[in-house]
């Protein structure tokens, strides 16, 4: 007990006699009494939880999203907002995942798609923007539009520029433009195309197809595309329009009925 009184009492001095006003080094002074330098244990600053990943930047609901980052985004409960790498403008609905290459953006521009999300694709003709989904693949130059897809189906609706949709394993591609919109079910092998003049369905399953004030032109690129036999059509009946159904039919067959039926002149070639 002694000892310890003794050793307050010099410390107590020593801090008098070497006190100047405004100046104490706390450190200096303890090496002094104790004869020892403070040690100072470094520890690393740890993130719980958050692993070392790209930065992704949110700024009024928006995320702009680095192209070092993580390759998928999922809305869950909310409706979420990206830009992807390339400045293409993403809303993504509730339940809908998107992912993206590592390379996105340097050769082409490719994402993947399930659930609904709306799409204004900056526009670059170099590198077309792909959207594929699990029924079909989108591919735009630089427009606006929606895809709802799943497992099962896909469907686009077009607000502005030119998409190309094909299919999944389906013969026929469309190009679709503004007001425009294309559905694909899978299990029934069947497309439908609209637009506010005309509409087309073609269903594979069944051999079917029906027109309804569909311009000759596009029926005979269509007709080429599905039996994959070349058709020929004159200029001046391109434009004509054709409202019917074909059941089980061969392109021989068809071709014989629309002649027939509008005085025209198609041919295989």
């Amino acid at each position: 007990m002694l000892s310890n009184e003794n050793n307050l009492e010099k410390s107590v001095r020593f801090v008098a006699r070497h006190y100047k006003p405004g100046i104490f080094n706390s450190e200096n002074s303890l090496e002094k009494i104790t004869g020892e330098r403070k040690r100072f244990i470094l520890r690393p600053f740890v993130w719980s939880g958050v692993a070392a990943v790209a930065v992704v930047l949110i700024i009024a609901g928006t995320i702009f999203l680095q192209p070092e980052q993580g390759k998928t985004l999922t809305a869950d409960a909310f409706t979420t907002i990206s830009v992807l790498p390339d400045e293409t403008k993403i809303t993504l609905q509730p339940g809908t995942t998107l992912a993206y290459d590592k390379n996105f953006g340097k050769v082409m521009r490719r994402v993947s798609l399930s659930g609904n999300a709306s799409f204004e694709v900056s526009p670059d003709k170099e590198k077309p923007f792909i959207v594929h989904t699990p029924a079909a693949e989108i591919t735009v130059l630089g427009t606006i539009f929606d895809v709802v897809s799943n497992e099962n189906s896909t469907q686009l609706e077009v607000h502005s520029g030119k998409v190309n949709f094909a299919p999944a394993d389906f013969p026929v591609s469309f190009i679709c433009t503004k007001e425009m919109k294309a559905n694909f079910d899978v299990e029934q092998k069947e497309i439908t195309i609209s637009s506010t003049e005309s509409s087309c369905t073609i269903n594979q399953t069944e051999n079917r197809l029906a027109f309804s004030n569909s311009a000759l032109g596009e029926v005979c690129r269509i007709l080429q595309q599905y039996y994959n036999q070349p058709v020929s059509l004159t200029e001046n009946e391109r434009n004509i329009r054709l409202t019917s159904g074909f059941i089980d039919k061969n392109i021989t067959e068809i071709i014989q009925i629309i002649n027939l039926t509008l005085d025209t002149h198609i041919e295989l070639k």
